[in-house]
C-alpha cells in the first residue's frame, strides 16, 4: 500500500533531521511509523506538485488544490490523507479514482456549523463531502458534533487523538497544577469558546499564544486570561 500525506502549506523547513530527535513527530500524524506496518508513506507540500513553478504562487489556495488532484489520484497512490482534501471532491466525483480520500477533520466541522442545513453552500458541502472515503476527528468532541452534522459518517468517522511527543518533549513543571494552556496561530483556532470557558472557571489560569488576528473581535478579556503573541 502507498500512502501520501500532503500538507495544506509550506512545513518543508520543519522536517529537517530526524523525528523524535531534532524535531517532534507529532505534526507528521502517524507518517513515520507507517513503515512498521509494511506501508509505504511520503508526504508532499503543494509546491512539491507544482515544481516550485512561479505561476503556483499565483493561483488561488483552492483552485492548487482543486488541480493537485491530476498529480495525486491516478493511480499513484493508494490512500491520500490530509485537511484541503475538500477542494478536490468535484474531480473525485467526476473521475472516480481508486485512490482512497481520508480527510482530516481540522476545520469541517467548524464549516458545517457555519451553514444551516438547506442553504445553497450546506447542500454543497453535503454534495462534495458524501465521497470522502474516511474522516480522521482529533478529539471524541468534535466526532460527536461533526456526526451530528453528517451523521451518515458515523462508520466512516474515527478519532485518533494527537497527544504529544515525549520522545522529544521533556516535560518540566513549575508547581502550577491549574493553568490551561492554548497554543495555535491557524484561523480555525476557537479562542472565543475558550475565553468564555475562562469566565466560568475563574479559579483556573488561562495561557493563549497566538496571532492578534485570532483575537479579533473578541472583547472584555476575563482577568484569569494572559495572552502572549506570535512568540517563536
Amino acid at each position: 500500500m502507498k500512502v501520501l500525506y500532503l500538507y495544506s502549506g509550506s512545513r518543508t523547513s520543519s522536517f529537517q533531521g530526524t523525528p523524535g530527535v531534532d524535531y517532534p513527530d507529532t505534526q507528521l500524524y502517524g507518517l513515520n511509523h507507517l513503515s512498521d506496518f509494511g506501508i509505504e508513506a511520503e508526504y508532499k507540500e503543494l509546491n512539491d506538485l507544482f515544481g516550485g513553478s512561479a505561476l503556483f504562487s499565483k493561483i488561488p489556495f483552492r483552485l492548487r488544490h482543486f488541480f493537485s488532484y491530476f498529480f495525486i489520484a491516478q493511480g499513484r497512490y493508494d490512500v491520500v490523507f490530509g485537511a484541503s482534501l475538500l477542494y478536490m471532491l468535484p474531480l473525485k466525483k467526476l473521475m472516480r479514482p481508486r485512490t482512497k480520500f481520508v480527510f482530516l477533520n481540522l476545520s469541517l466541522t467548524r464549516i458545517l456549523r457555519a451553514h444551516a442545513p438547506g442553504t445553497f453552500k450546506r447542500k454543497v458541502l453535503d454534495w462534495l463531502i458524501k465521497d470522502l472515503d474516511a474522516v480522521v476527528c482529533l478529539s471524541v468532541a468534535q466526532r460527536t458534533e461533526f456526526i451530528a452534522h453528517a451523521p451518515s459518517f458515523a462508520a466512516k468517522t474515527s478519532v485518533v487523538l494527537l497527544g504529544a511527543d515525549t520522545y522529544y518533549y521533556q516535560p518540566t513543571y513549575d508547581g502550577r497544577s491549574n493553568v490551561i494552556l492554548s497554543v495555535g496561530r491557524d484561523n480555525g483556532r476557537d479562542y472565543r469558546t475558550l475565553v468564555e470557558t475562562a469566565r466560568i472557571l475563574p479559579e483556573y489560569a488561562f495561557e493563549i499564544v497566538c496571532s492578534k488576528r485570532n483575537m479579533k473581535g473578541i472583547e472584555n478579556m476575563p482577568d484569569n486570561v494572559k495572552i502572549f503573541y506570535d512568540m517563536p
